[in-house]
């Protein structure tokens, strides 16, 4: 993009919005619609988003609607090692997990990719929210690497063989709230 007369100050603090919004910030200069008051704007939008809209969790995970009106996570997306099961996505309360959800089988049964695979068996950690009231069957299978996991009161059913091959467990952590 070549723009004339851009003051780099714009730049900064719409880099540390995201990429996304560095280039449109980049393309509204170029437009000349854009004024430092809608960039101090913008980054105020982004830092009072909600860490659990569903845009995002989107990103992050699959989730289906039980018949309750709570959600159960269905696979993990994203690429932390040290994960956090969040308590709700957007207005829903997330309470279960999934069979197989960081196992090497999708909810479907069919094998995930190599990759992801081989990803998810580098998970070092998980929290667990209050909320979570069920594991699935087989829902940590194969996370050679997870050494540790904090599991709520909450929970009333630790489906069969949830820790199936997780040969690195060394801390199963059972607290009231997280």
């Amino acid at each position: 993009i070549d723009i004339k007369n851009f003051e780099p100050e714009y730049l900064t603090p719409a880099g540390k919005v995201n990429a996304v919004n560095c280039i449109t910030f980049l393309l509204d200069w170029k437009n000349k619609n854009i004024t430092s008051e809608d960039i101090e704007k913008n980054i105020e939008k982004e830092f009072n988003k909600d860490p659990f809209n569903t845009v995002d969790m989107k990103k992050l995970w699959s989730f289906e609607e039980l018949s309750d009106g709570t959600l159960t996570l269905t696979n993990y997306k994203g690429n932390e090692k040290d994960i956090f099961i969040p308590e709700r996505i957007g207005k829903k309360t997330v309470t279960q997990l999934s069979d197989d959800l960081f196992g090497p089988k999708d909810k479907n049964g069919k094998n995930k990719s190599p990759e992801r695979k081989a990803f998810l068996k580098e998970i070092n950690s998980v929290s667990l929210s209050s909320e979570i009231n069920r594991i699935g069957d087989f829902a940590f299978a194969w996370c050679e690497n997870l050494t540790e996991i904090s599991l709520p009161d909450s929970v009333v059913y630790l489906g069969e063989s949830a820790f199936f091959n997780c040969i690195s467990l060394e801390s199963v952590r059972l607290s009231e709230s997280l």
